[in-house]
């Protein structure tokens, strides 16, 4: 088994060759954004944040599957930088597509990928109802209204009310 030292060292390398291909298909030199690793991610397997110059890799998702991860996911993040830098443009749009097909040899550019990783469960919002005490109509809120809502109830008055002004009587939490 490779280690995570090993992985991200391929990663590195990678990211670099990327920059390569590209600076010689534009004639141009790109800023090297930063490569940070993290574990626990559940809701993507790659992420670019231009503001900080840096490209993200779930290190999850590169245990599990180190080929799509070298030769699509992080291409598919300096593609993103770059038609920025070159099209003025963000997302994955027919100028990100274009970085992909022409600069990476990538010619089937997608938004996601079609390996299934196993990332967990993503962590559920929880939500609770709500009535009325006077006209009855039902309400349901999150996490922080209901928090608020309790706080408030203690006192004795409710925090939130009805459009007829009466006062919300907590119900059950939602599933």
């Amino acid at each position: 088994m490779t280690s995570d030292y090993e992985l991200q060292k391929l990663a590195f390398a990678k990211l670099e060759e990327t920059y390569q291909k590209a600076e010689e298909f534009y004639g141009r030199k790109f800023a090297r954004y930063k490569l940070i690793f993290k574990s626990g991610i559940r809701s993507y397997i790659g992420q670019i944040r231009y503001r900080k110059r840096i490209i993200i890799l779930n290190m999850d998702a590169l245990r599990q599957n180190v080929k799509d991860m070298l030769e699509d996911t992080i291409p598919h993040e300096v593609a993103h930088q770059i038609n920025l830098i070159i099209y003025g443009k963000s997302g994955h749009g027919p100028a990100w597509k274009r970085v992909m097909r022409e600069c990476f040899g990538l010619m089937n550019p997608k938004s996601c990928t079609d390996f299934n990783y196993d990332l967990g469960e993503r962590k559920r919002r929880r939500r609770f109802a709500y009535d009325c005490e006077s006209c009855g109509k039902n309400f349901v809120v999150g996490i922080v209204r209901h928090n608020k809502e309790q706080r408030f109830q203690v006192k004795g008055n409710g925090y939130y009310r009805c459009q007829c002004k009466g006062k919300l009587k907590f119900k059950v939490e939602v599933r």
